[in-house]
């Protein structure tokens, strides 16, 4: 997953600026949550059907195996974090992605892989549209905490990052929410380009929980905080059915890496819904 920058522009003619349009986020609810039978930026008159396949409200003793990877299986980490499996639980009705000092296995020494371990979760199953939404808490601690979809393949390759949100909270961007479309390679496009929005949140999304969805159609992609939209733009490239992955990054060119003497957080998520409109 590659960093977005403020306002930032990646592109000539592969994603257009003039498509997308951002909004301020003045106000938000704090404890806000949406309901199993829409989502939190939806109308009220608005039907949708939840996709179990990609929900979950994290209830029970271990990570649902039907659903979720505990680790990235095609991504070992960013350097010098590694994903260890061992730091993704189940707590108190959440998903909780740990950070720990800890050296890497073996397969991974001599890959400037350091004694620092992160976490990810990714879906087993890929997603095509869908209204995405979490209920949830970022890590206070100088990494990246990110709700995105991707998928890597010869000819295609695409991603939504529906939030990257980093640093502690004396960090001058940790009231900043990331989002970000890329686009890799497809049938018309053969180098990379993004286009992103840095969010000024009147909150640290790392003091309390708070609801971030993406609402992704065949025509048009919308981001939301809190049921606020936030971003929005024409769906030229993301037709491509994703991974849903959650996951805590160290970025040493962004935020920097965490100090020796760092006491970490953690990255909670309360929930994570998908829903298809009806009709």
């Amino acid at each position: 997953m590659l960093f977005a920058l403020m306002a930032f522009v990646c592109t000539d003619d592969v994603i257009l600026a003039a498509d997308w349009k951002s909004y301020l986020l003045a106000a938000t609810l704090t404890d806000t949550k949406s309901t199993i039978e829409r989502p939190l930026g939806s109308s009220a008159s608005s039907k949708w059907k939840l996709v179990p396949e990609f929900s979950d409200e994290f209830d029970g003793l271990a990570l649902n195996e039907s659903k979720w990877w505990d680790h990235n299986p095609y991504w070992k980490g960013r350097q010098p974090a590694w994903f260890d499996p061992s730091n993704v639980r189940l707590k108190d009705g959440m998903m909780e992605l740990s950070i720990r000092r800890t050296d890497p296995p073996a397969n991974l020494q001599g890959q400037n892989y350091h004694n620092l371990s992160t976490a990810a979760v990714q879906s087993v199953g890929t997603l095509l549209y869908g209204y995405l939404e979490c209920r949830a808490k970022i890590a206070n601690a100088t990494t990246v905490s990110a709700f995105w979809l991707y998928k890597t393949m010869p000819k295609e390759w695409t991603e939504l990052d529906i939030f990257e949100i980093g640093g502690p909270t004396k960090d001058a961007r940790s009231k900043s929410i990331f989002q970000t479309v890329h686009v890799f390679k497809n049938e018309t496009v053969s180098q990379h380009a993004y286009l992103g929005h840095e969010v000024a949140a009147p909150f640290r999304p790392s003091e309390g929980f708070h609801v971030y969805g993406l609402d992704w159609t065949p025509d048009v992609i919308r981001y939301y905080v809190d049921g606020v939209k936030t971003h929005e733009g024409k769906n030229v490239h993301w037709h491509q059915p994703l991974w849903v992955n959650f996951d805590i990054e160290t970025h040493p060119d962004w935020f920097g890496v965490p100090k020796a003497d760092e006491v970490f957080g953690s990255f909670q998520v309360d929930y994570v819904r998908v829903w298809k409109p009806v009709g």
